[in-house]
């Protein structure tokens, strides 16, 4: 990563958003599962995965996961934690910051987030 390319933005809002979106990674991936976080640069743009080998999510449940207090099905209940607020909140802060996130998932399979955030050449 060239240390003079920087993303402009609040870094209290952009921690929030990493922390929800890392936070739910660890907590629906097994204790003995793994989660990865990478950072990958493209000509105008970062690029942060955060991957895991959890219980997925369902793909009916996909377009919803951004909803503010969408709880999917049984196994995402209350007992996990989370109010069902985390990913709402990290999808306005990374749009908030001109970005992008996407989700790709499969049931017991794991989750990959992936954000995008414009890069600035200083």
């Amino acid at each position: 990563i060239d240390e003079n390319t920087i993303v402009k933005g609040d870094k209290y809002l952009l921690s929030r958003a990493l922390e929800n979106i890392i936070g739910n990674a660890i907590r629906y991936t097994p204790n003995k599962g793994n989660v990865f976080i990478s950072v990958d640069r493209a000509v105008n743009n970062y690029s942060i995965k955060v991957r895991d080998n959890g219980i997925g999510i369902p793909s009916h449940e996909i377009n919803a996961i951004f909803s503010p207090l969408y709880r999917g099905e049984k196994s995402r209940n209350r007992k996990t934690g989370g109010s069902g607020l985390g990913l709402s909140i990290a999808k306005q802060i990374v749009e908030k910051h001109k970005g992008d996130i996407q989700v790709w998932s499969s049931k017991n399979q794991g989750t990959v987030f992936e954000i995008t955030l414009p890069c600035v050449n200083e």
